[in-house]
């Protein structure tokens, strides 16, 4: 049975194999009706690339050359419904019938979120679901696009070892939304950049037995500072990346922060030899930093071990007794010296971000 319900969607109810389940599909055809519930919900619906053009401004790209974005297709990548795929950035914006011609249609994910936010004015979902009269409330899967997935790697249990492609958070994005592809994309991010450290603690042990104790100490010390500097790497690296991709697929909620500019940012400074340098001094200050802690962690350790050999003596008019118990704040002491030194001189009198 099919007809237009209350909500302006088609209704389709059927029974289950063993007709013991009733089976109610709701479905958003009515283009009137979604339009209105796009307005409604403040829905967010992707710009056009085209519509820069039309008002003589480029779709921003994740590539620039000079004061020009390069708009490039990406041939051994496109999306789950054949389309090809572009490198540009158009924004997400919340949608009125004035811009309607400039924008996308909506994305399905988007459709999901206001039909059950459009029920729930209406009905008790979830109240339903707790006295039995309604088991389940899902959105249905779509069985081509499911496959096309599959086909390229997702959820194949014949490939349990595969190298995570940098493309396929934007896959599951488009089918399961952004917050999904959040994580996936951590997790592909993460196994990529392991695969040094992997390789190099696989080998490790094997050279190691190869010295004596002192220079393996020196070989873990050395491999612990890689490991620092790897992570904070990576760190950095993950934010940034993620936080391109939200822009990409337009994840509610955050993109605002992820948005935000400075006032004393200037786009035509990117790339200048000014701007190079001032990066080249930023990390010239962050080595200089990281060596003054490790080497005054170093002096404080050692003159620590030294008073302990000589416990019953005295160390700047003090009992070494005393003076141990000391020495462990000094490590303390030097990290929050560096960090008030540090804070400014990175990020200058720019400290405070203004919303």
């Amino acid at each position: 049975m099919k007809y237009i319900g209350w909500l302006g969607c088609e209704v389709t109810e059927f029974k289950s194999v063993d007709e013991d389940e009733i089976f109610v599909l709701f479905g958003m055809k009515d283009q009137k009706n979604l339009k209105k519930f796009l307005v409604e919900e403040e829905a967010r619906v992707r710009m056009k690339p085209e519509a820069y053009e039309w008002h003589k401004f480029q779709c921003p790209t994740d590539k620039k050359v000079g004061k020009d974005f390069v708009r490039e297709i990406e041939t051994d990548h496109y999306t789950l419904r054949g389309r090809d795929h572009y490198n540009d950035y158009p924004a997400f914006v919340r949608y009125t019938p004035e811009i309607d011609e400039i924008v996308e249609d909506v994305e399905e994910t988007e459709m999901l979120r206001i039909l059950r936010h459009a029920l729930r004015k209406y009905c008790r979902v979830q109240l339903m679901e707790q006295v039995g009269v309604v088991r389940l409330f899902f959105p249905i899967h779509k069985w081509e696009e499911l496959q096309e997935l599959y086909k390229r790697g997702w959820n194949d249990p014949s490939k349990p070892v595969y190298y995570p492609k940098a493309h396929m958070p934007d896959h599951v994005a488009e089918y399961f939304g952004a917050h999904v592809a959040s994580y996936f994309h951590f997790y592909n991010t993460l196994t990529r950049w392991l695969i040094i450290p992997g390789l190099i603690s696989v080998i490790f042990p094997f050279v190691r037995v190869h010295f004596g104790p002192e220079k393996a100490h020196w070989l873990d010390s050395g491999f612990g500072l890689m490991m620092c500097l790897w992570t904070t790497i990576f760190l950095a690296h993950n934010k940034h990346s993620l936080n391109v991709k939200l822009l990409k697929w337009g994840m509610g909620g955050n993109v605002s922060a992820v948005t935000i500019v400075r006032k004393n940012f200037k786009d035509e400074k990117r790339g200048t030899w000014l701007e190079t340098c001032r990066g080249l001094l930023h990390w010239v200050l962050v080595i200089t930093f990281i060596s003054e802690t490790i080497f005054v962690s170093r002096w404080i350790v050692q003159y620590r071990q030294q008073i302990f050999d000589n416990i019953d003596g005295t160390t700047w008019g003090m009992k070494n007794v005393d003076v141990a118990k000391y020495f462990k704040y000094l490590i303390t002491a030097n990290i929050k010296i560096v960090e008030m030194v540090f804070t400014p001189l990175s990020l200058g009198k720019h400290t405070k971000t203004q919303t």
